[in-house]
């Protein structure tokens, strides 16, 4: 399915889960969220899920969530600076109270979800989430029973350094952020490509370095002395891992190249300096500054698709927000009212036009000429007028033009033959003479 059509069928901002939702079944958020309150409306009563689905519930748990974080960073810090005493009672009762507020929210989905809420379209997050608070709630059990009944557990050590992994409900939080949405989207569609880069530059850096450790393999048969304990040729050279991971620094300014190949040159040969070099100049002039460029436009194509998106929904609720007597249709004087709107500004900005030309938009919009346009009409709009034209869009309009001139010498042909056609019938049935008062601009025609 094309951008397009997500956003004709009504896709709303994604988060990282609701852009694989669209490549697997072609359903939107919009509509599975709209589907999703229906289901909660039939398994609890309406107000719960009012509740549960309202975006206050969202940002409630969002902060509890920010919070918590938090919390644990400066009970870590704290932890630092008194590592001989143990943690005040405060903390402990902070973090029940966080677990226990984490817990009710979590029941309250499940009651209003029932099974959808391991089922339905956001269900990696939603497993996640209850991981996560699953896991929290067994570990402060665990700490408060160690504490209050001096009970001791070998294995509460691992799962209070195991509180960073509460940290991930932040990365659900990012869809509720609009200019934290394309970097994290960037940054998550970039994750394919780093993988096959690394690979990339650990094969160069291996053959490399099997070729430095050969050369230093055959000198120091001769004189081994070079890779004695503490030498500097054995300290970045003693192994192929160790040889791999000077070579890795070198490339990335973890070390600087020079105390690097400076024991190559006056242990081994001189002629590692051409080597040494030659690695540095296509590892950092040519691959890095080519990676680079492929990163930054994926990031840049990411975060087109994020602005087309925002701007589509923001148009979609600006379309809805309108008081309109027809269902699904907007007309220009409803149109025109909307143009102090401050999201009329974003959106004429957008697409690089002035409010002063709203009455050309409308007509522009207005496809089927109705005097109104529909959501469709409108979204569609966006997406075409948005950026400048494609190689698509020409090609559309040669087709068109072409069509047209087709039609256009099929009807002259017709009209030619028709005139002729008249022409010889007035020529048959008049008078001499007669003809040139019919048609004076005979010859003219073929």
């Amino acid at each position: 399915m094309n951008l397009q059509d997500r956003f004709k069928k009504g896709a709303v901002a994604p988060t990282l889960g609701s852009v694989e939702s669209w490549e697997d079944d072609g359903e939107t958020p919009k509509k599975q969220k709209e589907g999703c309150y229906q289901r909660c409306v039939k398994l609890c009563p309406s107000s719960l899920a009012g509740l549960v689905e309202s975006e206050g519930f969202d940002y409630t748990a969002g902060t509890l969530v920010v919070l918590n974080v938090v919390l644990v960073g400066v009970r870590a810090d704290y932890a630092l600076a008194h590592v001989e005493e143990e943690d005040p009672f405060g903390f402990q009762l902070t973090e029940m109270v966080f677990c226990i507020l984490f817990v009710i929210e979590m029941l309250l989905r499940v009651s209003v979800h029932g099974h959808y809420f391991f089922t339905e379209q956001d269900w990696r997050w939603n497993l996640l989430d209850f991981t996560v608070v699953g896991f929290q709630a067994v570990s402060e059990i665990l700490e408060w029973t160690e504490s209050s009944w001096n009970v001791s557990f070998g294995y509460l050590r691992v799962l209070r350094s195991l509180r960073i992994i509460r940290m991930v409900r932040l990365a659900r939080l990012m869809h509720f952020i609009r200019e934290l949405r394309p970097l994290v989207a960037s940054v998550a569609a970039t994750l394919k490509s780093l993988c096959w880069t690394m690979a990339l530059i650990g094969l160069m850096i291996y053959m490399i370095g099997v070729l430095i450790s050969q050369v230093i393999v055959e000198q120091a048969r001769h004189n081994p002395i070079i890779l004695h304990k503490g030498a500097p040729l054995e300290i970045f050279y003693g192994s192929l891992g160790r040889t791999l991971l000077s070579l890795y620094q070198a490339m990335t300014g973890g070390v600087d190249w020079d105390v690097l190949v400076t024991p190559l040159i006056n242990d081994v040969s001189p002629l590692f300096a051409i080597v040494f070099c030659l690695y540095i100049g296509f590892a950092v002039l040519a691959m890095m500054n080519v990676i680079t460029g492929l990163f930054v436009d994926s990031a840049l194509r990411n975060t087109r698709v994020e602005d087309d998106i925002d701007m589509v929904n923001s148009m979609r609720d600006l379309f809805n927000s309108v008081d309109i007597a027809q269902p699904g249709q907007i007309t220009w004087c409803q149109f025109q009212g909307q143009l102090s709107n401050p999201r009329m500004d974003v959106y004429f900005k957008a697409i690089d036009l002035d409010v002063s030309e709203a009455r050309g938009l409308f007509k522009l919009l207005d496809l089927d000429e109705s005097g109104s346009i529909s959501v469709d009409e409108f979204v569609m709009g966006c997406l075409r007028l948005r950026g400048g034209a494609k190689a698509i869009d020409l090609a559309t309009l040669m087709y068109d033009n072409r069509r047209v001139s087709q039609r256009w010498f099929r009807m002259m042909d017709s009209l030619q033959r028709t005139l002729e056609a008249l022409t010889q019938a007035c020529v048959g049935e008049s008078p001499s003479g007669a003809v040139d008062d019919i048609w004076p601009f005979e010859g003219t025609i073929g």
